[in-house]
């Protein structure tokens, strides 16, 4: 999963969203964030629509890491995001 995000957001540094709800694939989103050399950006999918979209345009994020279509639709068109499975 490191790989995949490094070659979706090859410039280092970048603030990666990390919208997934708390569970084993969530630390392994965290790391696999961190591995890559970014930082993650921790949300909470139970805040409102309008908070999260809000975080979105503070935080200038370079890509989000999710676990439900619906989370995916948040990020702005232009952002990578790793999809549900």
């Amino acid at each position: 999963m490191a790989l995949y995000i490094q070659m979706k957001i090859p410039e280092p540094g970048q603030r990666v969203g990390l919208l997934v709800d708390r569970s084993l694939d969530m630390l392994v989103s965290l790391l696999a964030i961190m591995k890559a050399g970014h930082a993650y950006v921790p949300m909470d999918p139970t805040h409102p629509e309008q908070r999260l979209r809000q975080t979105f345009d503070l935080v200038r994020m370079g890509g989000m890491v999710c676990d439900s279509q619906e989370a995916a639709r948040l990020a702005p068109a232009d952002m990578p995001v790793d999809p549900p499975r």
